[in-house]
């Protein structure tokens, strides 16, 4: 596959080897394709660069790092590290069921819509933030379109 399409059955975007590893609610994908140019491609179809869709959602929910994207109107993923970073993987935030932390062994859980589980190593903490600030940006967007979804 060539180009790969976020659409709302995407669940998750995950680095892999040297491409990405795509969950979706019916099917893993493995795409030739980095995690961030997944994205950046994604906001570009939806009429929008990267840095465009940053710096929207940087001036609309005021934080500086790590902030949620919205892909278009009704997709917002976060990222569960720096984008920067080569291990970055994009979460669909609205498919996010449960977020459980995993003691003996330092990972956190997210169990999405369709009871697939993927683990991280990252603080619940940092993900339930992450969730929130998806959260934030989905109300923003959505009051500015005069609907909520």
């Amino acid at each position: 596959m060539k180009n790969y399409v976020i659409t709302g059955d995407t669940l998750a975007i995950l680095p892999y080897s040297t491409g990405s590893i795509i969950y979706e609610t019916n099917q893993t994908l493995i795409i030739n394709k980095l995690p961030n140019n997944i994205i950046s491609y994604n906001c570009l179809l939806f009429g929008s660069s990267y840095k465009g869709r940053v710096k929207g959602s940087k001036n609309l929910i005021g934080f500086k790092y790590k902030n949620p994207i919205s892909i278009n109107d009704s997709l917002i993923f976060f990222p569960t590290t720096s984008p920067r970073l080569k291990e970055c993987s994009w979460i669909n935030y609205i498919n996010v069921k449960k977020v459980d932390f995993i003691n003996n062994i330092n990972m956190t859980k997210i169990q999405f819509i369709n009871d697939l589980e993927l683990k991280f190593h990252i603080s619940k903490n940092i993900i339930n933030n992450q969730i929130n600030k998806s959260y934030i940006l989905n109300s923003k967007i959505h009051m500015n379109l005069g609907y909520f979804v």
